[in-house]
């Protein structure tokens, strides 16, 4: 199988994931595309190229942790984490905004069931007038 032909079946998946039956055959047999397919399968059939050579692209395993795993101490920076929540019986990941907390806040939805640790807020940016140097 060639770069271009697991492009159309990754992105064949992704509609099938979603529930859209009618698309993924016509995206396998690159029949009747709309611009947007086109483009999609261009862009992951560039990024299955970029790969460098020895390497290829694989399916990995989740790193979030699951909910059992959260303890309100320092094990997860001692703030809010950023939570998921995955569909055991699909294997998939819901796709709806991440919550951002802890289970011990009294806004917790009740439903989320895998965290990351909350990342470090970036460093700030401070405007300056054009033509003035660092000092």
């Amino acid at each position: 199988m060639d770069d271009q032909q697991r492009a159309r079946e990754l992105l064949a998946q992704e509609y099938e994931r979603d529930g859209i039956t009618h698309v993924p055959d016509c995206i396998r047999r690159e029949a009747m595309l709309t611009e947007i397919e086109h483009r999609a399968v261009r862009a992951i059939t560039a990024a299955l190229r970029a790969a460098p050579d020895g390497f290829v692209l694989v399916p990995v395993e989740p790193t979030a942790r699951p909910l059992e795993e959260w303890h309100d101490d320092t094990t997860n920076g001692g703030g809010d984490s950023v939570w998921f929540t995955w569909d055991a019986e699909r294997g998939e990941w819901l796709g709806e905004p991440a919550w951002i907390g802890r289970p011990n806040d009294s806004d917790w939805p009740g439903y989320h069931t895998h965290w990351l640790p909350h990342p470090a807020f970036p460093a700030m940016l401070a405007a300056r007038p054009q033509g003035v140097k660092d000092v």
